[in-house]
């Protein structure tokens, strides 16, 4: 995952979806969005959710909480890759 030119965006094999659901998703929430509704890339802004598999395995929910001089500010939810 990296952010480039004001968009969040997939590299290699990570995978990742937009989160509309209300409140955070469970892991398996994550799982069933990514298969469903997966997307290579997003423009970033302040409220933005995501589910993300990444390269790794791992699996992980995301928040855009706020803009920096340096960025963005994530709030982030990280569960192992084996269920």
């Amino acid at each position: 995952m990296w952010e480039g030119g004001g968009q969040i965006k997939t590299r290699g094999r990570a995978e990742m979806a937009a989160w509309s659901g209300s409140g955070g998703p469970s892991r398996q929430g994550c799982e069933i969005s990514i298969s469903s509704d997966r997307i290579q890339y997003d423009d970033i802004a302040t409220g933005k959710r995501y589910c993300v598999h990444t390269e790794g395995g791992n699996w992980a929910y995301l928040e855009i909480l706020n803009r920096t001089e340096a960025g963005f500010r994530v709030s982030v939810i990280r569960w192992s890759g084996s269920a």
